[in-house]
């Protein structure tokens, strides 16, 4: 168990098109955890893909009716 204390963001479970984005992990060292975008978790174990996360701030167009 473990306390929230904030959110930082969206993950999406896939790649989503026409963003730059890249895969999140969550990263085990002993019984903590971490996330990281590091495919290898930094040399740490590998738990699994989260999801993805944007590497830039999306274009946004506003749309105004």
């Amino acid at each position: 168990g473990g306390t929230v204390l904030q959110s930082l963001g969206r993950i999406w479970p896939e790649a989503p098109p026409g963003a730059d984005s890249r895969p999140l992990y969550r990263c085990r060292i002993g019984t903590d955890s971490f996330a990281s975008t590091a495919a290898d978790c930094e040399g740490q174990t590998v738990d699994k893909r989260l999801g993805y996360v944007l590497t830039g701030v999306p274009a946004v167009t506003a749309v105004f009716s």
